[in-house]
């Protein structure tokens, strides 16, 4: 499968974003949409997945990261956001990217995506070098046991295995549920690109279900196609961030 969708969207990209850990910088944050009419609710709703999966540590390698929108406002064919922003991996926008292309493929054609940071050192990027930055990798080493399946890139119905070192109490696992919701939109919505037959906008559709298989042991079962192995990197992100907020993990399976 292809990384970008095709036809590319000929929307500018302009990015200066810093990576800090530990430093909290402002951001601005502009989309621009080629006609001042309609509503801008799909070009809202993919920067609320894209800050839910920064919140679930899918693109921090296991460190913490934040995203805060301060203020926005959506009129005339332009979102304006000002972000409280910091441990972000600068591969994570090219989710962002991925994501707002399939947008502008479906019916809401974009002009332009501009965020700039106030902090220093920074990264700039346009389309192409955005494009060629891998996405955010999981660290090494990792505090749990890792075991992948080969071949998963374009796999269907994958089972992810999380197991704890201990029971998992049901507050637990209904803090872990909606991560999986947010994981599995980013694939659906094209956040990985997956080829434009294969993206689903719909927010109700979830091709996944996530259950406990035993007391210790959470399972996902995910029966969509995955384009990309760096979709997996997100699940390995946010494994680490579940074993550091709410319980440890000893064992990580991706079949």
């Amino acid at each position: 499968m292809s990384d970008a969708l095709d036809p590319v969207p000929p929307f500018s990209v302009d990015l200066l974003v810093v990576e800090s850990v530990t430093v909290v910088t402002e951001a601005r944050l502009d989309i621009e949409t080629q006609s001042a009419e309609g509503p801008l609710d799909a070009v809202q709703a993919v920067v609320e997945l894209f800050r839910q999966a920064v919140a679930a540590a899918m693109f921090s390698a296991g460190r913490d990261a934040m995203l805060e929108i301060e203020r926005a406002d959506a009129s005339a064919g332009r979102l304006a956001q000002r972000w409280r922003v910091s441990g972000i991996d600068v591969g994570a926008y090219r989710v962002l990217l991925n994501l707002l292309d399939v947008v502008s493929l479906n019916g809401m054609p974009l002009s332009g995506l501009r965020l700039r940071s106030a902090g220093r050192p920074a990264t700039a990027a346009d389309r192409r070098s955005l494009m060629a930055h891998a996405y955010p990798r999981w660290p090494i080493p990792l505090p749990f046991e890792l075991w992948l399946k080969q071949r998963l890139a374009g796999a269907k119905d994958v089972l992810i295995r999380f197991e704890f070192s201990r029971e998992l109490s049901n507050d637990e696992f209904d803090a872990i549920e909606p991560l999986f919701v947010t994981w599995n939109h980013l694939i659906t919505h094209g956040g990985y690109g997956n080829d434009v037959g294969e993206v689903e906008l719909d927010d109700a559709i979830v091709c996944g279900e996530t259950y406990m298989a035993a007391p210790d042991t959470l399972e996902h079962e995910f029966v969509c196609a995955v384009a990309h192995l760096a979709a997996f990197e997100a699940v390995v992100n946010m494994a680490i961030g579940v074993h550091r907020r709410l319980c440890t993990l000893k064992r990580v399976e991706i079949t």
